[in-house]
């Protein structure tokens, strides 16, 4: 007659009263990768802190490395009303519209285009070390006053170039 071998008993520890357990803290998941960004992790809090400061921010890198991708993503991310320029070939009449007189013919007003700075609420210049110097002179008030010919630009708040 076989005789059945039942397993051992095995000796599991209780928790000892008032020990806490310890866990493994939770690993972050980089803000841009969730956004499908990989390679800014050590730039992550200096485009966070662009944000929050709506400080204009300049990504300087080699040519392949999806800083306009970036960019772009985080405006629509974000669901901003967004413009994306290449600064190496616009116009003035590209960030405006068509200039052409008022009423009284005293003052230029601006029909707005699909592309125009009007209700931005950011700006992104691409190829900006490729700018004329004459459009320079013009997007430096774009991007450190929010302004435009002196007119303000309520809605603009984030300014970005590369």
């Amino acid at each position: 007659m076989v005789k059945q071998q039942t397993p051992p008993k095995r000796k599991t520890k209780k928790p000892q009263k008032g020990l806490i357990m310890k866990s493994k803290p939770a690993t972050r998941v980089p803000l841009l990768r969730e956004l499908g960004i990989v390679g800014y992790d050590t730039l992550e809090s200096i485009i966070v802190a662009a944000l929050a400061t709506e400080f204009p921010l300049l990504l300087i890198g080699p040519h392949g490395t999806a800083k306009s991708l970036l960019l772009n993503w985080l405006a629509e991310a974000l669901q901003l009303q967004h413009r994306h320029y290449n600064a190496a070939m616009i116009n003035f009449d590209d960030l405006v519209g068509f200039p052409f007189p008022n009423e009284t013919r005293t003052s230029l007003e601006y029909i707005p285009t699909r592309g125009s700075i009007w209700g931005a609420q950011s700006i992104f210049i691409d190829e900006i070390s490729r700018t004329r110097i004459d459009m320079q002179n013009r997007l430096f008030p774009i991007v450190h006053e929010k302004v435009i010919q002196g007119i303000p630009l309520p809605d603009l708040k984030f300014r970005w170039a590369a």
